[in-house]
């Protein structure tokens, strides 16, 4: 059907599915009695494109139902119920993140049910629409087994034409039908499994394990792609549940340790890893996660529960050989094997090959589907084996441990016979050495990962011998290149005792960076940040005492131009070798420099530096020093205005608050200073100067500071308040207040008590006001009423979608130009508007510049991917949507030869702005990008200059 035009209905009856659709139902579809079927009004879509153009004006996404006198709701085509989420969440919302079972879960409005699944069958049955979908059908089988689950989902709920249609047109696709109800079927059997699973890993019940891994393999006999996999771990489940004792570990000839036997039976046990320091950073090395989200409670603690997830075996940290061992109280028996170091080699060789099932968890994720064609049975059931979420062997966690420490060994697997032998000869060669030999082992015969560690360890060792082995190697055979890490470890560590080192490193260095790429090599990065190779030397030469950490702060202080790469790379070193210093020095350079852009540079640098001294949350705020007074009032006496529209007094203020209070205290902050910047810079400031005076401050305001007769009245306010009053009425509440507000709107349990005239108030467009976003709000104004939406207006999907037309159409005139919409957090005051003509040299001043070029560069981009098109557009307009908690979306319109085109779907934006009906609705943000063709050198230009800068904070 060419041309998109949707076919006439055929004439023929489907077939009656009935039975097919029984059995599929009786395997453990959720049922569907007094389930109301509702619309889809997420903030965002998925992404799988496979079934995009099918679902394409379908309005519902799935039942909404009680359970047990709980909220659920089943998305379409999924096989688990879930809790209704709020508005926009996270996670792949929207219609098909409803229907693949995750997404936001929205309680949506009562949907037409036959309409939508007379629509999906029509687009189906339509070969422009599905032309997607049947190319290379093997591959969407998945997506298939999911129609086929919804067309039984209508049987469920007396809907028998629609499902038996909706089935025919899934089978007419290509695909043969077994294949999709193969697919339809594994989507429960790995529904079933993932709930044992769970359940084994609560309960800790061998015998309730291994009866529910039998009742899955009787159940899913056919379909399900871990059957095999199934059938391998049965029969060792039911070892563990018949109290079968493990085999005995002892190797010929080699004797084990008492201390190492030990701790192979305690890896059969129930138990917890500790999770110290120590092991959290290693695992973050390992897996390549920044050392600084660490320090965030959040992520500190979701690090933990990935680690303890897997029992403690995966706290292996690489070359365990050579590393400090783990502390002498570790509970963990792996910590305990390590321990023994060369000794613990014998012991995991011993079990290497031992299938006894641990509670350690095999946290590979589940595996995946797809196998190479050229894969027998046999073969794809023991990587399905391998990979599935299942309590792992005490065989394969000791292999882990082998493999991560042996020298040569990548990311290949290897047999637990190999690996063992490999083992015991590493051992038999090498158990006499001392560590610094092991060291130089690893140096010699390694892999390049392994060799960084090992010279990464080296540097940390004190004695004499191991310092010189340490130098040679550097400077030996152009290694200072590759040695940045480790050589910053070293001088810190031995600070003026390494000087001359440094001289020779120094020379060498320059030498083999001359005309290197620093991209390719690894962390040339670090040069390049420092803004080049002499400032990268001259931060080091700070760790040495090469030159006096004084005089070179308080010469950027005086400088005519703030330096602000240079100040963070000094401050960098500086708080490595002398956090007290580095505080006090940074906090007198701050307050004699003339400049404010350099003091508050100065002042920024205390917050993101790493030093001994900050604290995610001390047990009470810090006095201020005595000696750090006279800097703080000299800064917080200083309103000179900064170039992103703040002041210096502020960002004193601010700074010297989160210093005090710790980093927890840093998502406090940003909730009140989302909600009214103004008056939680006031109350900053307020607390500051109480301080420097030696007052202790009051509680920093919050929700629980209002009382509920309060709430009450304010809700009150709300309700006989106008619309377009709502701005000025939560204008003149206290911060307490605002927050409070935000905390009793978003609860869930008030969604119904929401007054309507804050639903209606939070699509009015607010008047530009002068500060950090609107350098020059009036003329801001001029362009918001030329563009048909003047301040005060109420902007639905209709006249956002007149206005990206008109953009698009005027994009050779308003080229440059960014107009963004923000919704308020929590607040429901309207939008703020931001309009930033990126061209303008003026728009520099706007806080919001960076990301608005960041846009612009984005747009210059898409222009280079259509250049082949036959008519390559004249002018673009993108337009990127998403709420607060969401994932971000985008749609791009084009000008070409004077007409404009719109994207072929606009529902995502449509629902995005219809969500906003929802009393719940969450936040939402619109920017809307227009570039001409003849600008797109510039924008290039514009962001490469600004990242030359250094001035890329795309954060907003």
């Amino acid at each position: 059907m060419a041309g998109g035009q949707e076919p006439a209905p055929a004439a023929a009856k489907a077939p009656d599915f009935s039975t097919g659709f029984q059995q599929l139902i009786s395997l453990g579809l959720p049922p569907l009695k007094d389930a109301e079927w509702i619309t889809a009004s997420a903030n965002e879509n998925g992404d799988d494109y496979e079934l995009r153009e099918v679902l394409e004006g379908l309005k519902g996404g799935g039942w909404k139902m009680q359970v047990e006198g709980k909220a659920t709701f089943l998305g379409m085509g999924a096989v688990d119920l879930s809790e209704p989420a709020d508005t926009g969440g996270s996670g792949g919302g929207g219609l098909l993140g409803n229907l693949f079972g995750g997404g936001s879960k929205k309680k949506g409005k009562a949907g037409d049910l036959i309409a939508d699944a007379t629509k999906l069958i029509a687009n189906l049955n339509n070969a422009g629409k599905s032309e997607k979908l049947r190319e290379n059908i093997e591959y969407r089988a998945d997506s298939l087994g999911k129609l086929l689950i919804f067309a039984a989902q209508l049987h469920q709920t007396g809907h028998p034409e629609e499902a038996n249609r909706l089935a025919t047109a899934v089978f007419s696709l290509g695909a043969s039908p077994e294949t999709v109800i193969d697919t339809a079927v594994n989507q429960l059997a790995a529904r079933d499994l993932n709930r044992v699973t769970e359940a084994f890993f609560t309960s800790h019940d061998w015998t309730a394990y291994d009866r529910d891994l039998k009742s899955l393999i009787a159940r899913y006999s056919r379909g399900w792609d871990h059957l095999l996999a199934a059938q391998m771990l049965q029969p060792v489940v039911a070892k563990r549940a018949a109290n079968q004792p493990a085999p005995k570990p002892e190797l010929r000839g080699i004797p084990l340790k008492p201390e190492a036997l030990a701790a192979l039976e305690a890896t059969l046990q129930v138990g917890k890893a500790t999770i110290d320091d120590e092991a959290l950073n290693a695992f973050a090395r390992e897996n390549q996660i920044d050392p600084s989200y660490l320090k965030n409670p959040r992520y500190r603690q979701q690090l933990i529960e990935m680690m303890t997830q897997s029992g403690g075996s995966r706290s292996t940290a690489a070359l365990w050989l050579i590393q400090n061992p783990p502390a002498a109280d570790a509970t963990n028996p792996w910590d305990q094997l390590k321990r023994l170091n060369m000794d613990a080699l014998p012991a995991l060789a011993a079990v290497a090959a031992d299938d006894t099932l641990t509670y350690s968890r095999n946290n590979r994720g589940g595996g995946s589907r797809y196998f190479s064609s050229s894969e027998s049975p046999a073969e794809r059931a023991v990587k399905a084996y391998r990979d599935m979420d299942r309590p792992l062997t005490r065989g394969e966690l000791a292999c882990q441990l082998i493999e991560s420490t042996l020298p040569g060994t990548g990311n290949e697997t290897r047999e637990a016979d190999t690996l063992a032998q490999a083992a015991l000869e590493f051992w038999k060669t090498n158990r006499n050495k001392s560590r610094l030999e092991l060291i130089q082992v690893f140096l010699a015969d390694g892999s390049e990962q392994q060799k960084f560690i090992a010279l990464d360890v080296l540097a940390t060792m004190p004695d004499k011998t191991a310092r010189t082995a340490f130098e040679a190697q550097v400077l030996a055979d152009n290694q200072a290149l590759s040695s940045l890490d480790a050589v910053t470890t070293y001088l810190t560590l031995h600070k003026a005792e390494a000087k001359e080192f440094f001289s020779r490193f120094s020379t060498a260095l320059k030498s083999q960076a001359e005309g290197v790429d620093l991209d390719r090599i690894r962390n040339g990065y670090q040069i390049r940040r420092d803004g080049g190779l002499d400032k990268f030397l001259r931060k080091l030469s700070i760790l040495v005492g090469g030159e006096s950490p004084r005089k070179l702060v308080l010469d950027l202080a005086k400088a005519e131009k703030t330096d602000a790469q240079q100040i963070r790379t000094v401050g960098e070193a500086l708080a490595k070798s002398s956090p007290a210093e580095f505080i006090a020095l940074y906090l007198e350079a701050a307050a004699s420099s003339k400049r404010a852009e350099t003091s508050s540079a100065f002042l920024q640098m205390l917050l993101t530096s790493d030093h001994p001294e900050q604290e995610e949350k001390p047990d009470a705020p810090k006095p201020l020093p005595p000696a750090h007074i006279p800097y703080w009032k000299t800064l917080l006496a200083n309103d000179s205005t900064l170039p992103d529209g703040g002041t210096l007094r502020n960002v004193a203020a601010t700074t010297m608050e989160r210093m005090l209070q710790g980093e927890e205290f840093q998502a406090t902050y940003f909730e009140s200073y989302r909600l009214d910047s103004a008056a939680t810079d006031a109350v900053m400031v307020a607390r500051a100067l109480e301080r420097v005076e030696g007052k202790e401050p009051g509680p920093f305001p919050n929700a629980t500071q209002v009382s509920a007769a309060r709430m009450n009245d304010l809700v009150g306010q709300a309700k006989a308040a106008k619309p377009e009053d709502i701005p000025a009425l939560v204008k003149g509440w206290s911060l307490a207040e605002k927050l409070a507000f935000k905390a009793w709107r978003t609860d869930p349990a008030n969604k119904d008590m929401i007054p309507a005239s804050m639903i209606a108030s939070r699509k009015r467009v607010l008047p530009p006001e002068d500060g950090p976003r609107n350098p020059a709000a009036a003329k801001a104004s001029e362009t918001l009423t030329s563009l048909g939406i003047p301040p005060g207006t109420t902007l639905d999907a209709d006249r956002l979608l007149s206005l990206v037309d008109k953009l698009a159409a005027e994009a050779k005139t308003r080229s440059g130009l960014l107009v963004s919409f923000y919704g308020s957090d929590g607040l429901d005051t309207g939008f703020t508007t931001q309009v930033l003509p990126c061209f303008d040299p003026d728009s520099k001043k706007s806080a919001a510049f960076a990301m608005a070029t960041y846009s612009m560069y984005t747009v210059s981009s898409l222009f280079e991917s259509g250049s082949d098109s036959s008519t390559p557009p004249e002018g673009m307009v993108l337009v990127n949507f998403g709420s607060s908690s969401g994932r971000s979306q985008h749609l791009t319109w084009t000008l070409a030869n004077g007409t404009v085109t719109a994207p072929a779907d606009t529902t995502p934006l449509r629902n995005a702005m219809t969500a906003l009906d929802q009393p719940d609705a969450q936040t939402l943000y619109l920017m809307i990008s227009v570039l001409h063709r003849e600008d797109t050198a510039k924008a290039a230009n514009l962001r490469r200059a600004l990242n030359s800068e250094g001035d890329t904070d795309d954060s907003e």
